[in-house]
């Protein structure tokens, strides 16, 4: 299994890997498994010592594409320690980019979709010294270097046929006692989260544009008979009191999840699954509220019917403001994404889209950019189109833009929607947040924190909380366990991030600046903005180089979006600071970004001491000035073309 993250972490399952070591497993082979986020040792020396021990025919992996640089580690280490290994390797990575993948990876064979039976298949006939070109749903280069890909094999339609994903032999029981109360808004209705996840169906009936399915594009269902009788198992082996149910889509039936809440409820477990918004109506929700049911994921991916309909998402928003409205009033916590960047996208699509965003703040939808995977409609798209280029030596892949908006517009675009997912936050009443005593080697010390609900008033407090995953590096986002809102508190047990080297080159601009040597100072400033920091952190430096980069600008002629783009960036890693929103929303006002700038004035208020009598001035001035300006008008602007 490749390395996800740092030891001590939790992490998701490896289903595809799991499914894989059963299946053979089952039909009689020896199979040693090795998931690298089980040990603390270095990934290379993992892999070497486990060839050097077991002596394997075959090394497998799998992954999806964003982790390719992680399989390789694997392949490259087992070819390296047994240059006569047989690397073979599955997954999304495969699916998607095929021959692109197998040169990248130097690997023997590729599996193509599903991989139960192929890999049987496989291993049956390099077993016997067979012909692999008899193997139906796999890719490799022959003698001659030249790609070859065999038939397509047909999806397994009867999934009760599978053994049980390998669950022993990946070591999910370690997974497990990794996972924490902090880690996901999931967890946190439980002091000790024990979740185990679970696959009840396989692909999606849908087909966005965005899209890819490793493994096929049939939609198919376990019965509910073969899936009750593995969580009997796993109740009973690993003692848990959570399901995270993993499928794309849980069901397509409002018969099925019916009859599930049904059967679920006598376990007492939370549990969460990712429904279709076409599905949902207040029963649903009722039935999945009485089983148990804490949390529930959507896909909307924008609020602009002309986007949807781009992306062939089979709904539109006034379906997603039901299924949005129905799920929030019985209190279930809502886990859901706008993703920009669509083909159809504009910069009057994404404001249409964050204005209802704006209105509607209490679902806590996330805000990202849309990723072009290999595989995918969009990204077969971008190919045609000359968009992306088809390079050797590399996978191109990720947020890549495929919209009409261009150049500078397209790079302060993107750099506002990172600022509004980072900043944008709606604060709970935190009552508590006090370091406790037991130190763990790997996260460092857990806290207890105790906060106060927003919504219903509920004083939650978590215990053994760690908060040291990148991701948090300045927020956390907690669910109440009463209403299950979503809120945020700041993480006040990250230490201030020191460099020396970057405090020293701030002085040095500082001392030009202010002796009338801007022009010197600039490219000071922009050396310390582009200093590679850790992930989601940076120094003060970093900060007030482009709080003065910001300042700057703000004085050129026509550097208002210039200016608007390093106050951002200032925020973006101090989003609790209400002086540096003030800052932010002036800049947006000066480039006519009114709408955006509401937005940053109401956080600011959010997040300013009570007694802070001179900052509130300050945010009623910039709130008259938005009004005055016709900015509450809709609809809304936010961004400058």
């Amino acid at each position: 299994v490749p390395k996800y993250v740092n030891y001590g972490n939790g992490y998701n399952f490896p289903f595809g890997i799991a499914y894989i070591s059963a299946m053979l497993k089952r039909e009689g082979y020896e199979v040693h498994c090795l998931n690298l986020n089980n040990l603390e040792m270095n990934p290379v020396d993992a892999v070497t010592r486990a060839v050097h021990e077991k002596n394997p025919d075959i090394c497998g992996t799998g992954a999806i594409s964003p982790l390719i640089d992680a399989v390789k580690v694997i392949t490259d280490a087992a070819r390296a320690a047994k240059p006569s290994i047989i690397n073979v390797v599955g997954g999304g990575l495969i699916s998607g980019a095929l021959e692109k993948a197998v040169r990248l990876l130097d690997i023997d064979y590729g599996v193509i979709g599903e991989g139960e039976n192929t890999i049987v298949e496989l291993a049956d006939v390099l077993g016997r010294g067979g012909d692999p070109k008899t193997v139906n749903g796999i890719c490799f280069l022959n003698k001659d270097g030249n790609f070859i890909k065999t038939r397509a094999r047909d999806p397994i339609r009867d999934l009760d046929s599978l053994p049980w994903p390998d669950y022993e032999g990946i070591g999910v029981g370690m997974m497990i006692d990794f996972q924490n109360i902090a880690d996901e808004t999931t967890f946190n209705m439980m002091d000790d989260p024990r979740s185990m996840p679970m696959i009840a169906s396989r692909s999606c009936p849908y087909a966005c544009t965005f899209c890819f399915h490793p493994i096929g594009r049939v939609y198919r269902e376990r019965s509910l008979d073969n899936f009750f009788e593995e969580l009997d198992f796993l109740v009973g082996r690993y003692n848990i009191n959570h399901l995270y149910i993993c499928d794309e889509l849980f069901t397509a039936k409002k018969d099925r999840l019916k009859e599930f809440c049904r059967r679920i409820k006598k376990y007492n477990l939370y549990w969460f699954c990712q429904l279709h918004v076409s599905l949902i109506d207040e029963e649903c929700i009722d039935w999945m509220v009485d089983a148990g049911c804490t949390h529930a994921g959507y896909g909307l991916e924008s609020a602009s019917d002309k986007v949807l309909l781009s992306m062939q998402k089979k709904i539109t928003r006034e379906k997603i403001e039901f299924a949005l409205k129905t799920t929030y009033d019985r209190k279930i916590g809502i886990q859901g994404n706008f993703i920009f960047g669509d083909s159809a996208e504009t910069l009057e699509t994404a404001s249409e889209t964050l204005d209802w965003w704006s209105e509607n703040r209490e679902y806590r939808i996330s805000l990202s950019y849309l990723q072009v995977y290999p595989g995918s409609p969009i990204y077969a798209q971008a190919v045609k189109d000359g968009i992306i280029g088809e390079k050797d030596g590399e996978l191109v892949q990720g947020p890549i833009n495929v919209t009409n908006i261009r150049g500078k517009a397209y790079e302060y675009f993107e750099a506002k929607i990172g600022v509004f997912r980072e900043t944008l936050v709606i604060p709970a009443k935190l009552i508590l947040f006090e370091k406790q005593d037991e130190y763990n080697i790997h996260r460092g010390y857990p806290y207890r924190i105790e906060w106060e609900c927003p919504r219903c008033g509920y004083n939650n407090i978590f215990s053994n909380a760690y908060v040291d995953r990148g991701f948090q590096s300045q927020n956390l986002r907690f669910s109440c366990r009463d209403c299950r809102g979503i809120f945020d508190i700041p993480n006040l047990a990250v230490p201030a991030i020191i460099h020396t080297e970057s405090e020293e080159k701030y002085a040095k601009a500082t001392e030009l600046r202010n002796s009338g040597k801007t022009g010197e100072a600039i490219p000071i400033y922009q050396e310390i903005f582009r200093t590679d920091f850790p992930y989601m952190k940076r120094p003060d430096a970093f900060v007030m180089s482009c709080l003065d980069l910001g300042n700057i600008f703000s004085k050129v002629k026509n550097g208002e979006q210039e200016a608007a783009f390093f106050f951002g960036q200032a925020l973006f890693y101090r989003a609790y600071n209400p002086a540096y929103h003030i800052s932010y929303a002036l800049a947006l006002m000066r480039e006519g970004s009114m709408s955006a700038a509401k937005l940053h004035s109401q956080t600011a208020r959010r997040v300013a001491r009570a007694d802070n009598d001179q900052l509130f001035a300050a945010i009623d001035k910039i709130d008259a000035l938005i009004t005055a300006s016709g900015g509450d008008a809709k609809p809304g602007r936010y961004f400058i073309g």
